[in-house]
């Protein structure tokens, strides 16, 4: 598996228990009321909203992910490698792949991760545009002054207990009673209320008095975003419906708990009221309506049961429950997948085995999801494996990667389709199809000739040079240029290594002039580079070496006696 899809699985998976485990709770508990029922699947989507985050923790047990990797086996002769003109004879060559057509092609995490959004993008789409719809629709409501209906509306707000106020509002817009808001919160009635009986009036404001107490307009909010967020997950949607249903019957249940209300009644205008809310399409709009008919037979059922529980959740059960939900949210922290670490192959016995390279133990560890390109060139190749390992290495660093100057020369063609490798791997199979092989140091991966012992640089330097051993401690974060003449890059390296010099000295950097380097052009890419490396890599690159004395490094053309 692609380790950056471990966190997604983790979070998906715990996602689904969590949803699990409150369905469980629910189903146990038979006798919960409308509003316990109700802080349950309110505890459950806060929780899963908090989930993502938890992966940003270290946790405390990892459940590791193993991954089933085969390695191809690779001959020991060279691969011939066989160009497009070689196979279509006469016919014209191919155009050389670059570098930015080898990358833009998309991976299956990217094309997940757009569908994911796309996704997102649409659930909440329609929340916003149920918002502009609302405002428009608050444009054409106006102020209730109506006596008789004030003194209703005074009553039940003692009766609740609000403390919030409470903007009362009528429109000849809509036909049913509704509710939105959080801080400001609006009970809009239909114009025609204003004729309704006060046994009507009485029901219809105590349950939209009810969705007020309970907070359950910031609450389908938080429903809306992580429907949003796990909008893939069929149980997220069954939960949303029921925590939906179990608000609506939390409200009824303030209405029908009063001894004075007629049941029946009550159910006879809730019908009527769902009948009106679907005629006028008020669905589409983020309020809640006094009936809306997916819910209502279960409400129905339940408002002429007599003895249903009707009680409320009280303070102490709403800490207990948020204990609750913040106990699994750290356990979830603590309990985090993690992709297994990349099997190191065994050590020989009799201790005549020297240690890897520090770069070649690190470009083992960076795992491709895919590697694919066609009829690139080994530069584009190199190219793009110094790109893509910084992508995928956790630290983002990377592995520095070098052509030797007769490597860069090399008019192969590649065409490589691997998943789920290791860069290591991806550069031993680029080298053998281009007829290179592969070196390393504790800093940089080489590919060069085969059999070219002087494709990786060295320095002649005396016993103890003062020079080189500083140059060894200063370390350059990044070296990048494109094009450079000798004279250019040396000059840029004498800069920046007294810019990072502790001591701001630096060290002296000599080029000896040489006609046999003028025209020299020097591509460079490292991080994380000591400067005595650099300053190698520039000579070799500049077909020159080094040559370090107590005081200075000179950059000499080979051969040559200062």
């Amino acid at each position: 598996m692609n380790p950056s899809l471990i966190p997604v699985v983790d979070v998906v998976a715990k996602g689904i228990a969590v949803l699990l485990l409150a369905m469980g709770i629910l189903s146990l508990w038979r006798g919960a009321s409308a509003s316990q029922r109700s802080l349950v699947w309110l505890l459950c989507f806060g929780a899963l909203l908090l989930l993502p985050a938890s992966t940003l923790f270290r946790p405390m047990w990892q459940v590791t992910v193993a991954e089933a990797r085969s390695v191809v086996q690779l001959p020991a002769t060279p691969i011939p490698v066989v160009t497009a003109a070689e196979v279509a004879g006469d016919a014209a060559p191919v155009e050389t792949a670059k570098v930015d057509s080898i990358m833009s092609r998309w991976t299956l995490l990217q094309m997940a991760a757009a569908v994911w959004a796309t996704g997102v993008a649409l659930v909440l789409g329609w929340r916003f545009m149920g918002s502009i719809r609302l405002r428009m629709l608050s444009v054409c409501t106006r102020r209730c002054d109506d006596a008789s209906v004030r003194r209703v509306f005074d009553r039940v707000s003692k009766e609740v207990g609000l403390r919030r106020p409470v903007d009362l509002r009528t429109s000849e817009q809509v036909s049913v009673p509704m509710t939105w808001g959080s801080l400001k919160p609006v009970l809009l009635l239909p114009e025609e209320a204003l004729s309704w009986s006060e046994e009507e009036v009485l029901a219809a404001m105590r349950h939209e008095m009810g969705h007020i107490k309970h907070w359950d307009h910031p609450a389908r909010l938080l429903m809306s975003v992580v429907c949003a967020v796990y909008w893939f997950n069929p149980l997220v949607w069954i939960a949303a419906r029921r925590w939906r249903t179990a608000q609506e019957q939390a409200s009824d249940d303030l209405v029908v708990a009063q001894e004075e209300q007629r049941a029946d009644s009550y159910a006879m205008q809730l019908l009527n009221a769902a009948r009106r809310t679907q005629r006028e399409g008020l669905l589409k709009l983020p309020v809640m309506t006094m009936a809306q008919p997916s819910t209502l037979e279960l409400r129905l059922s339940a408002i002429m049961d007599e003895h249903k529980n009707r009680g409320t959740v009280r303070r102490a059960a709403v800490c207990l429950g948020g204990a609750g939900a913040l106990a699994l949210l750290t356990l979830c922290t603590g309990l985090q997948l993690q992709a297994a670490e990349p099997a190191k192959p065994a050590q020989q016995v009799g201790g005549n085995a020297s240690p890897k390279p520090a770069s070649l133990q690190r470009a083992e560890g960076i795992i491709f999801p895919t590697v694919e390109f066609r009829d690139a060139t080994l530069n584009e190749a190199v190219e793009f494996f110094r790109i893509k390992s910084r992508a995928n290495d956790k630290d983002k660093k990377g592995v520095n990667i070098l052509l030797s100057p007769d490597a860069g020369n090399s008019t192969a063609r590649l065409t490589l389709s691997l998943k789920e490798v290791p860069l290591s791997e991806a550069l031993h199979y680029t080298a053998e199809l281009s007829g290179m092989e592969l070196t390393a140091d504790d800093v940089t991966l080489f590919l060069k000739k085969k059999g070219d012992s002087k494709a990786k640089p060295e320095t002649k330097a005396p016993a103890k040079s003062a020079a080189l051993e500083k140059a060894g401690t200063i370390i350059f974060p990044k070296i990048q240029f494109a094009s450079a003449t000798p004279r250019e890059a040396v000059e840029f390296l004498n800069i920046k290594a007294r810019e990072m010099d502790p001591d701001k000295k630096g060290v002296n950097i000599f080029l000896v002039p040489d006609k046999s380097v003028e025209g020299v052009k020097i591509t460079l890419d490292l991080i994380e580079v000591p400067l005595s490396e650099a300053v190698r890599y520039v000579a070799e690159l500049a077909g020159m070496e080094v040559v370090a004395e107590q005081s200075a490094l000179y950059l000499r053309p080979k051969g040559v006696q200062k």
